[in-house]
């Protein structure tokens, strides 16, 4: 298949709260039954995080807790890193009537953009998502173009990614052929057409694949609601992506979790573990997609996306155990971002 190649401005946010000056660090001593660390297949029992200030020092089973530490025992339930999203929309939300808004967009600008995000990032960080990759928008025209038919040219792609790379930026693309996977892209969005010799040049070369499952679940569930353009594509991408899913998954082709958020309401990000696990990926993959994999796809593993000394205090809780029930992944109840308590209810 050709390579729909749409150049995306990739930026990271952190979602991180201020600090005052001169607070002394404060020593927290999370506990749960349960402690996915981002790395293990498996889940530790008798869960312990220990923070100071925004650093986690220490994480693991049955870890001794300093005396001078506020004790939070989140009881039957299971600490995780922070959730990471690999492929949101944080300034717009497209789950509404979709004519309405694309043209509200024309006459809007940066500053309203900034202020429409706010509730868009809070319901994202509340749903435990403390670190998101937002790809921004595309090309105004884009739907003029079939949805497997290239937009640049070879030679142009390799030129934009090694410029890209020169400024050490990551590059993500919207595709679902080899030209980019061979231009040396960071990761493929959606890549609902690729086929399995495409997925295993993937493999030797590296690439990630964003698969946002979710969008097109979103789509299809309102297809009547879009331009007939978009319904077309929204259809075929939707017959297509299972099978590209499940092939990628046989095949150990790397992961990251991403989901589109913006088609559909932010906050919803967690939607997609369920649909991830339920075309044949284990729930502790999904998890790890989710954490690990997206971290280093960030460039950021040094300091995110596991639960171990000297990490970033991005913490939360989630009730239960989600290797039985993913769809505990949906009620995460506390929230810990930088350090910072940012939410703390009852288990649903």
């Amino acid at each position: 298949m050709k390579c729909a190649f749409r150049f995306a401005l990739v930026l990271l946010f952190c979602l991180t709260p201020m600090h005052a000056a001169d607070t002394p660090p404060a020593v927290i001593a999370l506990k749960a039954v349960r402690l996915f660390d981002g790395k293990s297949k498996t889940l530790l029992p008798n869960g312990v995080v220990v923070v100071e200030g925004n650093t986690i020092t220490a994480a693991g089973s049955n870890i001794a807790i300093p005396e001078n530490a506020q004790v939070i025992d989140l009881g039957d339930a299971t600490l995780s890193p922070g959730f990471m999203d690999a492929h949101t929309h944080l300034t717009y939300d497209f789950s509404g009537n979709y004519n309405e808004l694309r043209l509200r967009m024309l006459d809007e600008n940066i500053s309203q953009l900034a202020l429409e995000m706010i509730p868009h990032a809070k319901a994202t960080v509340e749903a435990g998502f403390t670190t998101v990759r937002d790809l921004g928008s595309g090309f105004p025209n884009s739907h003029d173009f079939p949805v497997d038919v290239p937009q640049l040219t070879p030679a142009e792609i390799a030129a934009l990614v090694d410029e890209t790379h020169r400024l050490r930026k990551k590059v993500a693309v919207h595709c679902h052929g080899e030209e980019a996977i061979n231009a040396g892209v960071d990761s493929i969005e959606h890549g609902s057409f690729m086929k399995p010799d495409t997925l295993q040049l993937m493999n030797q070369k590296g690439t990630y694949l964003t698969p946002t499952l979710m969008a097109s679940e979103w789509v299809m569930q309102k297809i009547g609601n879009y331009p007939p353009a978009i319904q077309a594509k929204g259809k075929a991408a939707t017959d297509a992506r299972s099978e590209m899913f499940r092939n990628a998954v046989k095949m150990g082709v790397k992961i990251s979790f991403g989901t589109d958020a913006g088609v559909f309401p932010h906050g919803m990000n967690a939607k997609e573990f369920a649909l991830m696990t339920g075309l044949g990926m284990k729930p502790i993959d999904a998890l790890l997609s989710a954490t690990a994999v997206d971290a280093e796809l960030f460039g950021v593993a040094n300091k995110l996306g596991t639960l171990e000394k000297g990490k970033l205090a991005d913490i939360i809780a989630m009730p239960g155990d989600p290797t039985a029930d993913i769809t505990a992944t949906e009620r995460v109840f506390f929230v810990m971002k930088d350090g910072k308590i940012m939410k703390n209810e009852p288990k649903l």
